[in-house]
């Protein structure tokens, strides 16, 4: 928006004549001139975007991943995982089976509380099934399609790690059921490629555990 001068135009640079014929210079066309030599003053402040990008030495390794995600929560099915700077929360799945379909409500009933504090449309997600028990019987996933949504709907942008193409068919198949758009994939790069942030360690805490291998089959998310 533009300001307006106080006397400006061609009458504030008139001068008021004096009696013995010399000129005299007002304050208010000093003024006047000395506004005009600034220059116009900005319409409006920019507007500042909300994300905010990594600078050089800070959050960052020497390989251009990111060191700022932190555990939020650890639960007996996940640990949890967020990073204010990048927008990112993580869902890691842990090794522990539903013993009992009633795990299932509990479980993400406790993530959802915990989600509420977190405004999902900004935020990317990523769940990590990696170490995920195998198990696809009906009853289960019935009772899973229930409660799932809990933590998996809302998001900005959603990705998902699996240990096998097979639990990547799963997640894709989940996602479709729900009506959401998911990158399932075995690759950790490709999943923060997806999402359009640095790349995140999660593998410290993805170690498999002493004497055993990665499950061969579908992860459940």
């Amino acid at each position: 928006m533009a300001h307006d001068q106080p006397g400006a135009g061609s009458s504030g640079r008139q001068s008021a004549a004096e009696p013995n014929g010399g000129t005299r210079c007002s304050d208010l066309t000093r003024a006047t001139d000395m506004a005009q030599s600034i220059g116009p003053m900005p319409s409006s402040p920019r507007q500042v975007p909300k994300a905010v990008p990594h600078k050089a030495g800070f959050g960052l390794s020497a390989e251009g991943s990111c060191e700022l995600l932190g555990e939020l929560a650890r639960m007996k099915h996940y640990v949890l995982f967020i990073d204010r700077r990048c927008c990112l929360f993580a869902a890691q799945r842990t090794r522990s089976p539903f013993d009992e379909l009633d795990e299932i409500g509990t479980c993400f009933g406790q993530i959802d509380n915990i989600l509420k504090r977190i405004p999902r449309k900004r935020y990317r997600l990523l769940v990590d099934a990696r170490c995920g028990p195998l198990r696809n019987d009906p009853a289960f996933e019935s009772a899973l399609s229930q409660h799932r949504g809990k933590l998996l709907f809302g998001f900005a942008k959603n990705a998902a790690l699996a240990a096998t193409a097979s639990g990547c068919l799963q997640i894709q198949r989940f996602a479709r059921i729900d009506g959401r758009q998911v990158l399932a994939t075995e690759d950790p790069h490709a999943a923060f490629r997806h999402l359009g942030i640095p790349y995140h360690h999660l593998e410290p805490f993805a170690v498999p555990e002493a004497g055993s291998e990665p499950d061969q089959g579908t992860s459940t998310p």
